[in-house]
């Protein structure tokens, strides 16, 4: 017989976090989680949590940054008597055109991106369906966060 029950639970907690709680009863074990999510701002986000089992106490937790030239991700997992581990990585790309080029963070690995040019100027937000981008000292920047084969749309802000 393998009857078990699993519950989770998760409400809004001002400004864009989220409290979240599950629970795993079986009848080998009794899990319990509590998570804590927020999006600090547009290009930064996080999650903490922590349980118990019958195995012992786990805690996890990570940090997303979209950055202008890369996607920075750092995480940290740490399980009671048996392991602990952090991780670190970053994901970006190099689009190169005869008009210009720039780094950029990446979507998906040959992916549809969108180069536009302000002239020269520096530091100008550009949005596109995901985070902003600034552009780069030559006034290029690249939008990676938009669909392949369909009308796109991307703004920048003066």
């Amino acid at each position: 017989n393998d009857d078990g029950m699993y519950l989770s639970l998760s409400m809004p907690w001002g400004n864009g976090a989220t409290l979240s709680y599950n629970t795993t009863v079986n009848r080998n074990d009794n899990t319990h989680r509590v998570g804590y999510y927020n999006r600090v701002d547009e290009h930064n986000n996080y999650q903490v949590s922590a349980g118990s089992a019958r195995s012992g106490a786990n805690l996890n937790g990570y940090y997303n940054h979209e950055g202008d030239v890369a996607r920075l991700s750092a995480n940290a997992s740490y399980q009671a008597g048996r392991y602990s581990a952090v991780g670190l990585s970053a994901q970006g790309g190099m689009t190169v055109t005869q008009e210009g080029g720039a780094l950029h963070r990446s979507t998906v690995m040959g992916g549809t991106r969108l180069l536009l040019d302000t002239n020269g100027v520096a530091g100008v937000p550009v949005r596109g369906y995901g985070s902003t981008v600034s552009t780069n000292r030559f006034g290029k920047a690249v939008v990676a966060d938009v669909n392949s084969y369909y009308r796109n749309k991307a703004s920048i802000d003066l």
